[in-house]
């Protein structure tokens, strides 16, 4: 194939949650419990998604040098994701073509216009990146592949709802429900609590999901030309798992997006 070395011709996202990348602080307040700490869940399911890529890539033939060439990924905070000079615009109504960030403008300078983009996002993480997807698509830019692990961000309706609002207003996420645009979405979400049916948790994670509000997708998107939903009893902290559920299509996320790019990477 020819190689491009100015710009890669895929390009994955992992998109960490709460206490991913960084600590998950309420303002600058430092709480004692090491849950809220940094744990680089996302860093890990990348490592262990670009091992897999390149033990198959060389199954099937595809150089070490088209794989560093033509194939970058990157690993982030939802809030690297969040540009607060569009957080209460409309998606569906408004332009989005205005975002002066300059982590935004080194995001798609890095990308470019013409390269295969995957987005993978956990928790806040997941919704933000749902959000990006339609941000990218302002800018001409295509999302092959969605992926959303246990997305949270609605504010959790058993709760009151001074505290939903609370949620929302304080963390660095996106008020409106995502938009998703992209070729592929796959969201597959953890372990629900259900405090009146009493369907409780033992995970410390899984109460943050709760808190949080998990985004519980029934409907399909207009935006969006294939979507799958698949619903488990999976750790929401478990995100490598969750990466590699096995889905009804017989394939994990994981799967799914290794065989995307090796079908670009072999062109």
């Amino acid at each position: 194939m020819m190689i491009n070395k100015t710009k890669p011709h895929c390009y994955v996202l992992f998109v960490g949650g709460a206490a991913d990348k960084e600590s998950f602080l309420w303002g600058d307040i430092k709480v004692p419990f090491t849950d809220v700490w940094p744990h680089y869940t996302m860093r890990e399911v990348a490592e262990s998604f670009n091992q897999k890529l390149t033990e198959q890539a060389a199954q099937q033939g595809i150089s070490q040098q088209v794989l560093h060439q033509q194939y970058r990924y990157e690993y982030l905070s939802y809030t690297e994701i969040f540009y607060d000079e569009i957080k209460d615009i409309d998606f569906n109504l408004d332009k989005i073509d205005v975002i002066s960030n300059p982590k935004f403008q080194q995001l798609i300078e890095r990308i470019g216009k013409n390269t295969h983009v995957y987005i993978v996002g956990h928790s806040l993480g997941g919704w933000n990146s749902a959000h990006l997807s339609h941000i990218f698509a302002s800018y001409d830019i295509t999302t092959d592949y969605l992926v959303t692990l246990d997305p949270v961000g609605t504010g959790n309706h058993e709760t009151l709802p001074a505290l939903r609002g609370n949620f929302i207003k304080m963390a660095q996420i996106y008020r409106q429900t995502p938009d998703p645009v992209a070729e592929h979405w796959l969201n597959v979400r953890g372990f629900y609590i259900q405090v009146a049916k009493k369907q409780l948790s033992q995970s410390f994670e899984d109460w943050v999901a709760w808190a949080g509000g998990q985004w519980l997708i029934e409907q399909s998107y207009p935006q969006v030309k294939w979507q799958l939903n698949e619903n488990t009893d999976i750790s929401h902290r478990s995100a490598g798992e969750l990466f590699n559920y096995q889905t009804s299509e017989g394939l994990s996320a994981s799967d799914m997006l290794v065989a995307a790019i090796l079908k670009e990477l072999s062109v």
